[in-house]
Order: structure tokens, then sequence, then C-alpha cells
């Protein structure tokens, strides 16, 4: 049974990320084509949500406007996730007092996860051809800067 918690915990820690892709995406005028949770092939999907085997193992959300958005704006959609992660764990943690005992374990689960992602996606890095948030974010800056830098020759 605690089996079955935790990859609820962690499948729904992941949607409210991605959906806070979406969320800003859809801000800024993205047409999001896909929200896709976890790896492998596809289980169950709809127009635009799709899950997967390994829906417990993260997830994307994909849009088209990348070209045309501003690096700003780039970067709110990119931080997005990790904004929505922050923004739950921390209400949920300030109404904690209120939990029932047996759920408990299960509501700081949930909080500690948020956080642990949000961590996670903030630190810049690139496995393989995967970028976390703050690569994206870094890379956004960058082209920025660099952008600024030929207007100025």
């Amino acid at each position: 049974m605690e089996l079955l918690i935790f990859l609820f915990i962690v499948t729904l820690v992941h949607l409210i990320h991605e959906l806070g892709h979406a969320y800003f995406g859809t801000n800024f005028k993205a047409k999001i084509n896909e929200i896709s949770l976890g790896i492998g092939p596809i289980i169950v999907a709809t127009k635009t949500v799709s899950i997967r085997l390994l829906f417990f193992l993260g997830g994307y959300c994909f849009w088209e406007e990348r070209h045309v958005l501003s690096n700003l704006k780039l970067s709110a959609i990119h931080l997005g996730g990790v904004i929505f992660n922050f923004i739950t764990a921390t209400i949920i943690l300030l109404f904690i007092s209120w939990v029932p005992d047996h759920l408990y374990d299960m509501i700081m689960l949930f909080i500690l996860y948020s956080y642990f992602l949000v961590i996670i996606n903030v630190i810049p890095y690139r496995f393989n051809k995967k970028k976390s948030d703050g690569w994206l974010v870094l890379e956004a800056i960058y082209f920025a800067i660099r952008n600024r830098r030929k207007q100025c020759k």
C-alpha cells in the first residue's frame, strides 16, 4: 500500500510541475501541444495529455512558439513548474497543523518531494539530451546577452 501511495504522490507532484509549465505557456499565448507524464510507451492519451508506462518518472510539456517568445517569457515558462511545486508545497506546509494524524506522513511526503523537485530542476544540468529547467533558463539568459551584444556592435 505504501508503494502505491508513494507512486501516486510522485505522479501528482510531476503533474503539478508540468501544469505549471503549461499555465505560463498558455498565458504567453504558446500553444501547448502535449503534456506527458513518465517515460516509455503511452498507456493512456487524450488530445493533449499522455500518460506513459513509467508514469512516475518525470514528464514534459511541449509547446511550439519557442522561437517567437522573448527570453524573459521563455524563462518564466521554464520556471513555471518549479514555481507551481514551490507554491503548492508551501501552502500545504502552512496548513500542516490541520492535517489529520493518519494523513500526516503522506502530506509530508508530498511537501518534501515537491521541494526536492524544485531543487533538482533549478540546478542547471544536462544529461544526454535532457536539460533541466535551470539549464534552459541559463540558455535563455545567455542568448539574450549574446543578442544584445550583436545589436550593440
